[in-house]
């Protein structure tokens, strides 16, 4: 008798939906993207001597032409125009991607990522600061082992009373941090918008990459 009841169960019970392989590649690929994005960054302004502002028209322009074609279609463009939280989304946007884009042309690539990587975990702080959420379980001990974490690499270098980190250095990672808390502060100030509103993430992508 336990057995077939074992089986009834096992037929009534919802079919656990498969990922497609696909899905999976693309967060990886995300993932594997900002991981060469400093490295990239530093070798074109530093080896190349590109210019920054030409890395940015460069490539926010692709990313704008594409937008605006999908906002243009859905007729979208006033609807998303009228909204009172855009200038001050615009500004975040603006000096992250300024910050990002400079960081490495002063410090090395490693030293921009470590503080990038902290990115997620200032983000649960300002969600629950600003839009009341509860932090996942040990968030705070994650933080503090992250930053610890970030620190002793940052400093692994270090001579007796002395630190073998530069001026410009310094700037960089000032630059990377700052460019951390405008990337968290622009994740959670979207997350707002697109819930307060009825539009799409993509939709309000030509507005954020446009005017860089």
């Amino acid at each position: 008798m336990q057995l077939l009841q074992q089986k009834k169960l096992q037929k009534n019970a919802p079919e656990k939906k498969k990922i497609p392989l696909h899905w999976l590649f693309l967060p990886l690929l995300a993932h594997a993207g900002w991981g060469i994005y400093p490295v990239l960054a530093r070798y074109l302004q530093t080896k190349e001597k590109l210019p920054s502002m030409s890395l940015l028209i460069t490539g926010n322009g692709a990313v704008s032409i594409v937008a605006f074609l999908i906002v243009i279609k859905r007729r979208r463009f006033f609807t998303i125009l009228k909204l009172k939280i855009l200038p001050l989304l615009v500004f975040v946007t603006i000096v992250r991607v300024v910050t990002n884009l400079l960081s490495p042309k002063f410090t090395m690539a490693v030293n921009v990522q470590l503080m990038t990587l902290m990115s997620p975990l200032i983000v649960a702080v300002m969600n629950t600061a600003f839009l009341k959420e509860k932090l996942p379980p040990y968030t705070p001990h994650s933080i503090f082992f992250c930053t610890l974490g970030s620190v002793l690499m940052l400093l692994s270098s270090i001579i007796p009373f002395r630190l073998s980190v530069s001026s410009l250095d310094w700037v960089g990672i000032a630059l990377a941090f700052a460019s951390a808390v405008f990337l968290a502060s622009y994740m959670v100030l979207v997350k707002k918008t697109l819930s307060d509103n009825p539009i799409k993430g993509e939709e309000l992508l030509f507005f954020l990459t446009f005017p860089l």
